[in-house]
């Protein structure tokens, strides 16, 4: 299995390196970027969220034991 894995390696990256030269592949780097930075700061943005619904839980669970 390796060595078949092994002969697949260098075919595959040579036809990655030849569909991302030239301006298409400029142009489908460029998206490719722009996705990861739109997963990254939605990653962020529901952190940010989750974090604040639980200190609203705890709070809320805070104030029924004063009660």
């Amino acid at each position: 299995m390796k060595g078949t894995v092994d002969r697949w390696v260098p075919g595959i990256m040579r036809a990655f390196v030849t569909r991302l030269s030239g301006e298409a592949g400029t142009a489908e780097t460029s998206t490719i970027l722009a996705w990861i930075v739109v997963g990254v700061l939605v990653v962020f943005a529901l952190q940010q969220g989750l974090e604040e619904a639980g200190n609203q839980v705890i709070a809320w669970v805070k104030d029924q034991f004063d009660q």
